[in-house]
């Protein structure tokens, strides 16, 4: 299974306890980097890439694509694989994370022909609402099966703490964590 994090806004307190995270139990997550942040907070994002971890497209500033016409859509993700190159040097291709969860087929058209394919989750894992911090991992946990993708905001107070339980539960289990590549290319070496 492979942990994603959406990378937005407001991640001071919990992204480096993820990072460290993910260190302890030797594994790499998978971000997904908004370009505005990228460009505020250029020596995180070296950090995230200094330590091994794949780093892919969530837009430029995080508004409902389905509603842009194609020129800002492409300025969207273009201006954020540029800030994202300059700053690290590696491209967020080839996938990229719709804001919002709002997709169309012609947003998927658009995005295909500038060379990223969508990356899907199979649970929102973050708490909702006044869920409990409890009610988020037990969310999450009944949610485990092989090649499951969660995700998770590090902008949300105490995240890093209930990633930590679940991946310790999963760990326990005896699941493995990989990234959404690893994944997909299970997933295409799997098929008939």
């Amino acid at each position: 299974m492979a942990f994603t994090f959406d990378v937005e806004e407001d991640t001071d307190a919990e992204l480096p306890q993820i990072l460290d995270l993910l260190d302890q139990h030797a594994s790499r997550g998978t971000f997904f980097i908004r370009g505005q942040w990228a460009e505020d907070n250029p020596a995180a994002l070296r950090e995230i890439v200094r330590r091994g971890h794949p780093i892919h497209n969530h837009t430029w500033s995080h508004r409902a694509m389905t509603v842009m016409d194609e020129s800002e859509i492409r300025d969207e993700l273009q201006r954020t694989e540029e800030a994202v190159v300059r700053i690290t040097g590696v491209s967020t291709k080839p996938y990229w994370r719709v804001p919002i969860g709002y997709r169309d087929a012609r947003l998927m058209e658009i995005a295909g022909r500038l060379g990223y394919r969508h990356a899907w989750l199979s649970a929102f894992a973050d708490p909702r609402g006044t869920d409990s911090p409890e009610k988020a991992v037990e969310f999450a946990l009944a949610r485990a099966r092989n090649g499951t993708i969660y995700l998770y905001h590090p902008r949300v107070a105490g995240i890093s703490r209930i990633v930590a339980t679940v991946m310790q539960a999963l760990r326990d289990q005896g699941y493995a964590f990989q990234t959404v590549a690893e994944i997909e290319s299970a997933d295409d070496e799997a098929a008939p």
